[in-house]
């Protein structure tokens, strides 16, 4: 493996980081205003039906919680690869 090689790898990984970054931020906000929605709905909708989706939205926000916290340490994971990285063609 020779120095271009390593950078390549680099730049790799960081458009990788960025295009994750871009989707998870995008993820965020589009669930927060999902949830700022289900909670004007909230104020309005019961019966059945109601508690049916009040059920399956809370299994989504438990879904998302995990995802956030999963996709934060694979974040962190693309961040050390890029030093390491950066550290090994400096030794070069």
């Amino acid at each position: 493996m020779n120095s271009t090689d390593v950078t390549r790898l680099q730049n790799a990984l960081g458009d990788l980081l960025k295009q994750l970054e871009r989707f998870d931020t995008g993820l965020e906000d589009g669930f927060s205003t999902l949830d700022v929605a289900w909670k004007r709905l909230d104020d309005v909708w019961d019966g059945h039906a109601y508690s049916d989706f009040v059920t399956s939205w809370d299994e989504v926000r438990q879904m998302m919680r995990q995802y956030n916290e999963i996709s934060v340490r694979y974040e962190n994971f693309l961040r050390e690869r890029i030093v390491a990285l950066g550290n090994f063609e400096r030794s070069m």
